[in-house]
């Protein structure tokens, strides 16, 4: 190891284990790849549930306790023997347990003088709503966590949403997922009579996978031929039994095809040779998928949750249609099947825009400039 590289200070990364699934460890992992700053090193710490624990979250309770106890533990004795680490980052969604588990770590990084990071990922409406009414037993919490040095967001309204709940406008920054050019495929898209319909993410009710099931149904009883792939892992097994009952009763099986989960290089050829991504989440921060799917130049339906309405404009670069409505899904579903020459036109303008917007040099030299001005 140079010298240079020995005097770098780090910067501590508290998230899900590596090799768990979810647009959080996606971001971090190609995080880790990018990072390039001469100040600084990165480094995992790893809190919450683990690989092993993926179907069984709910379930936890006792053993959830156990895990946290020894994740408070691990990060005292990182603190105290490792001088190095400068900045500590932890990555909630914006609900309660999360919420309540990084505080902890924020007090205790405090504690030790380390400069904090609180960047938040997914988010609750209804829990903002809540905390309006009565912060309760958060207002502690939110004692401690507004201590932290920087606080990053993914959207503009969560922005505002913690600015009503007291915090400091001028600690929180607006930043976005991103993803790296170089693994685009040039677009073979739009070049089949039908359009090919595309969902790519975790498949759950929260992510609005029943919903699309619904919408073909309708589709179907239209006597319209159209049909969606499904990229994905199940959130439980309970959600599997239900979404293969629903396709055997509605006799969708060559309509909605569900396949598994998929990365890396057959995720971005997947994308090229798709039309439109179908995403009607109940809850996002800002989806990579949807970011992914403009870079390689689909066109987008999905919810106007998180930051997703606002890097999709609607009746521009995509269809934003409300939460749980699939019959309004179903609706724009056949519209676009309807009107290819015009989706297409709107949809080939979705790379260079997402070029110029969500590259990674570019987020990445937005995040190294509030790093390098924390110290």
């Amino acid at each position: 190891m140079s010298t240079k590289e020995h005097k770098k200070k780090k910067i501590l990364i508290v998230t899900k284990h590596p090799e768990s699934k979810g647009g959080v460890v996606n971001y971090y992992n190609h995080f880790f790849k990018v990072f390039d700053n001469p100040k600084y090193e990165l480094q995992w710490f790893t809190v919450g549930s683990r690989p092993k624990d993926y179907h069984n979250r709910r379930n936890r309770n006792f053993s959830y306790g156990l895990d946290l106890l020894r994740d408070i533990f691990s990060f005292l004795f990182l603190l105290i023997t490792d001088r190095k680490i400068r900045i500590v980052q932890v990555n909630p969604s914006f609900i309660k347990v999360p919420l309540l588990r990084d505080s902890i770590f924020v007090f205790i990084a405090k504690l030790f003088r380390k400069k904090t990071v609180l960047f938040i990922r997914g988010w609750s409406d209804e829990f903002a709503a809540q905390l309006k009414k009565s912060k309760g037993t958060f207002n502690v919490v939110f004692r401690i966590l507004k201590k932290s040095d920087l606080i990053l967001v993914l959207a503009h309204k969560f922005k505002e949403s913690l600015v009503d709940l007291g915090f400091n406008s001028e600690n929180i920054a607006v930043t976005r997922t991103m993803y790296r050019n170089s693994d685009i495929h040039n677009a073979s898209n739009f070049k089949n009579k039908n359009l090919k319909f595309l969902y790519i993410g975790r498949l759950s009710e929260p992510k609005g996978v029943l919903d699309i099931i619904e919408a073909f149904k309708i589709i179907k009883e239209k006597n319209i031929d159209l049909s969606i792939d499904l990229y994905g892992h199940f959130s439980s097994k309970a959600i599997e039994e239900q979404v293969t009952a629903l396709i055997e009763k509605y006799q969708l099986e060559n309509t909605v095809r569900v396949n598994r989960f998929i990365s890396g290089d057959g995720k971005y050829k997947i994308l090229s040779e798709s039309d439109v991504f179908v995403f009607p989440s109940y809850h996002e921060g800002c989806p990579n998928s949807v970011i992914e799917a403009l870079a390689a130049s689909l066109f987008i339906i999905a919810t106007p949750v998180g930051a997703v309405d606002e890097i999709v404009e609607n009746d521009q670069n995509g269809i934003i249609v409300p939460v749980n409505t699939p019959d309004i899904l179903a609706e724009k579903i056949i519209w676009c099947n309807n009107n290819f020459d015009t989706i297409k036109s709107k949809a080939l303008k979705n790379g260079p825009y997402a070029l110029s917007n969500f590259e990674q040099e570019a987020i990445m030299t937005n995040l190294n400039y509030f790093y390098n001005i924390l110290y």
